[in-house]
């Protein structure tokens, strides 16, 4: 993979580079500051990796779609065309986990916000399961009416989002009750993820191609507000990172802290294996056991307002190169959206890497000095990218510290830019790079240019 750099110039609004008063805050905070200072290493001494060992022969592997980190950071899940989810330690890249039982390619895959070890995955075969990957085995499971494109756990780690054809559900998977269907599409559903707040929830939908020379695939992105009153629940029992945390806290888009909810339930509470929910072996099938001692049905929960999302968006993008949820991130701080974006949204002729305001600076109380961004949906920054780049765009994420935008590219041998981008990673002697067309970028390592460029 290709990898591109956008350093973090402007992304607090007030300067070239991260400074001032924005510096100041980040190295008050002593892990801030230590993240800051890891992400300038690593960002100095990007290089092409190396491949990975699989458990089978990569003709039988045949691909590798969807990649998600823990929260810890110390693994990662891979889904791959052999219908499995595959787990890694991290850095050292030695898998320890495979999941096995999709009747189908998985086409997505996250981790849980607050338990490196529950991870969830949807498939082609239109179902999602929730795994415990120290057992290596399915907790939870549903089966769809269409194919699963895209899963995320709200920030408390209670409730996933899951699109699947045309319509987007939200499943508290861990209570017993079904799925609920919170929203329709005029066209399928290609990823969803909620903000860090957890206020937020974004969906991406296919655009329709009204004119013959719209090759570029792009989606329409729609940010909501989410209203979601967690249920409380004093028998589940806590489950600990390898840090300690049992909660964690972020910011909603006008930089207010909210605390979610961690608790988590990893044991396993309905043994029977049923399609709703409940345990199974890595195979899908219910364990052995008594079939009159199946668990009773979760009772209703009295005076809590269903999950719903507001009346008006939130913000609407109209056109973001997208194939997946990897395409498009929210920051870690929770303030910004990056996206790839047509410069004219009426056309498919230029597009540029976008890093995009989601603070409503109609409240201006809430922001003071270098804490000010430009209004919800005005470019904080952004970057040109040629129409090579374009086609091979396949992720887009910020840093820990939203400091620096990392962008990945798929290689493909008809593609010269990103050939030769490949070899030069290597080979110091690489002759020079082919010339780029006018106001596109082709230093894989330059800074994101400022906002009034």
């Amino acid at each position: 993979m290709s990898r591109q750099v956008l350093d973090g110039r402007r992304l607090t609004g007030t300067g070239a580079r991260l400074g001032g008063a924005a510096l100041d805050r980040v190295l008050a905070n002593p892990r801030l500051a230590m993240g800051h200072a890891l992400e300038q290493y690593a960002m100095a001494h990007l290089n092409r990796g190396v491949y990975l060992e699989l458990d089978r022969n990569a003709s039988l592997v045949r691909s590798t779609i969807s990649i998600s980190f823990a929260c810890d950071g110390r693994s990662f899940a891979s889904t791959h065309g052999d219908h499995s989810v595959k787990v890694f330690h991290y850095p050292s890249g030695r898998q320890y986990a495979l999941l096995e039982g999709h009747p189908r390619t998985p086409w997505t895959v996250r981790f849980h916000p607050t338990d490196p070890n529950i991870v969830a995955s949807g498939c082609l075969g239109n179902e999602c399961r929730v795994w415990d990957i120290a057992q290596q085995r399915c907790l939870y499971r549903y089966e769809f009416g269409a194919s699963i494109s895209c899963v995320s756990f709200h920030p408390n780690g209670q409730l996933l989002a899951i699109t699947s054809g045309r319509a987007l559900h939200l499943w508290e998977y861990a209570s017993g009750a079904h799925p609920r269907r919170l929203l329709d599409g005029n066209s399928p559903f290609h990823m969803v993820d909620f903000h860090p707040s957890g206020k937020l929830i974004m969906t991406g939908e296919k655009n329709r191609s009204q004119r013959v020379y719209d090759v570029q695939f792009t989606l329409r992105l729609v940010i909501h507000r989410f209203v979601y009153n967690a249920p409380a629940n004093p028998k589940r029992r806590q489950s600990r990172n390898s840090q300690g945390a049992v909660s964690s806290t972020s910011s909603d888009p006008n930089g207010n802290a909210t605390a979610s909810n961690a608790t988590t339930e990893t044991t396993v509470t309905n043994p029977s294996g049923a399609t709703s929910s409940g345990a199974s072996n890595a195979n899908g099938h219910a364990p052995a056991t008594d079939p009159t001692s199946a668990a009773p049905p979760a009772p209703p929960r009295p005076n809590v307002i269903p999950p719903h999302i507001g009346a008006e968006p939130y913000l609407v993008v109209p056109k973001a190169v997208a194939y997946n949820d990897a395409g498009i991130h929210f920051s870690p701080c929770g303030r910004l959206l990056a996206a790839c974006v047509p410069v004219n949204p009426h056309e498919d002729e230029a597009f540029r890497v976008a890093v995009i305001s989601l603070v409503d600076s109609s409240h201006p109380e809430t922001l003071t000095g270098a804490d000010r961004l430009p209004h919800k949906g005005e470019w904080v920054c952004s970057r040109a990218i040629d129409k090579e780049r374009v086609t091979a765009l396949t992720n887009l994420m910020f840093s820990s510290t939203s400091a620096y935008l990392l962008a990945g590219f798929s290689f493909r041998p008809s593609n010269p830019v990103l050939l030769w981008h490949a070899e030069s990673t290597t080979d110091t002697t690489a002759p020079a790079a082919p010339a780029a067309p006018a106001g596109t970028a082709a230093d894989a390592s330059s800074s994101c240019p400022s906002a009034d460029t």
